[in-house]
C-alpha cells in the first residue's frame, strides 16, 4: 500500500503535467499494474531477507531468537504462504493505488494537500487519529474473523501457518485481505487527512505487520508496541491477543492471553477456558 502514497504526494506538488498524465486511462492502467507488481516484489524481498537471516543463516541458534524454537512450519505450508503473500501484496498495492488515482483524477476523497487548510494542530493530530482508527478497526474486524462460523471459512487459512514466518504476514484468504485493506482506507473517505500522516502510519503498520509475524523475538523501540511474542501467541493459542500495535483493546475486552487459562483452536471467544492442566 505504501506505493500508493507517492501518487498522493504528487497532488500536493508542482508537477501539474505529471498529474495530468496520470489522468489518462492507459497510463493509469499501467501505473496500477506496475505498482502491483512492485508491491509484490517489495514484499517478497523484505520477507526473504528476514527469513534468510534467521531461518537459514541462524537456524542452529533458534533457541536464542525464535518465539517457538521447537516448532517449524512444514515445507509445503511455507510454499503456500509465499504464494498467498505475494498475491495479496499485489492486490493490496492495486487497491491502494486505485485510491490514489481516484484522488488524482478528481474522485471523491477527504484527502487534502495544503497543511494550512486545517492548520498545523490538526495535521499533527492526524497521526494518532489515523493510527488509532486502524488499531480499532483491526481489533474488531479480527475478532469478527474469529467468530466460529466465520473462522472456518476464511481466517483459518491464516492460522494454518503456525508457527508463523515473515511470509505469514499477508498469507490471508484474499477476501479477508480485501476487507482489511478497504476497511482501513475508509478513513480517507470520511476524515480529512493529509498524505504525510498516511505515509508515516502506513510505513509503521507495514513494517510491524511483517515483524509481528516473523516468529523472531523482537522488542520495538516504540514503548506502545508490544513485543513480537504478543502476536506470536495469537498464532500459537489462536483465539486471543487480537490487537495489532497496542494491547489496549485486548486489555479492555479481556482478550489478552492469561496464564492458567486453556486456549485451543476450538476454544472461541478470546477468554480461554477452565484452568490450564500442568
Amino acid at each position: 500500500e505504501i506505493l500508493a502514497y507517492p501518487l498522493l504526494l504528487l497532488q500536493a506538488s508542482g508537477y501539474a503535467d505529471l498529474r495530468e498524465l496520470l489522468r489518462n486511462n492507459w497510463v493509469a492502467a499501467a501505473v496500477l499494474l506496475s505498482t502491483s507488481a512492485l508491491s509484490a516484489l517489495s514484499y517478497y524481498s523484505c520477507c526473504l531477507k528476514m527469513k534468510t537471516h534467521y531461518y537459514v543463516d541462524n537456524r542452529d541458534k533458534a533457541d536464542s531468537w525464535k518465539c517457538q524454537p521447537t516448532k517449524w512450519l512444514a515445507s509445503d505450508r511455507e510454499k503456500e504462504e509465499v504464494r498467498y503473500g505475494i498475491l495479496n501484496a499485489a492486490c493490496g498495492g492495486f487497491y491502494a493505488v486505485t485510491m490514489g488515482l481516484a484522488s488524482l483524477r478528481g474522485g471523491y476523497t477527504k484527502l487534502y494537500y495544503d497543511v494550512n487548510q486545517y492548520g498545523m494542530v490538526y495535521f499533527l493530530l492526524s497521526f494518532p487519529l489515523l493510527f488509532h482508527f486502524i488499531e480499532c478497526f483491526a481489533y474488531w474486524i479480527h475478532r469478527f474473523w474469529h467468530l466460529k462460523f466465520v473462522y472456518a471459512r476464511f481466517h483459518k487459512m491464516h492460522h494454518k501457518f503456525q508457527p508463523p514466518t515473515p511470509f505469514s504476514a499477508l498469507a490471508f484468504h484474499p477476501f479477508e485481505w480485501f476487507v482489511y485493506v478497504i476497511g482501513g482506507q475508509t478513513f480517507f473517505w470520511v476524515v480529512p487527512c493529509h498524505p504525510i500522516p498516511a505515509v508515516v502510519v502506513g510505513l509503521y503498520t507495514s513494517y510491524h505487520l511483517i515483524e509481528d509475524h516473523s516468529g523472531v523475538k523482537m522488542t520495538s523501540v516504540f514503548p506502545w508496541q508490544p513485543t513480537t511474542m504478543y502476536h506470536d501467541d495469537h498464532h500459537q493459542y489462536f483465539h486471543v491477543n487480537f490487537g495489532q500495535h497496542i494491547v489496549f483493546w485486548d486489555w479492555l475486552c479481556g482478550t489478552l492471553r492469561q496464564p492458567g487459562r486453556t486456549y485451543t483452536e476450538e476454544t472461541f471467544g478470546g477468554h480461554g477456558a477452565g484452568k490450564k492442566v500442568s
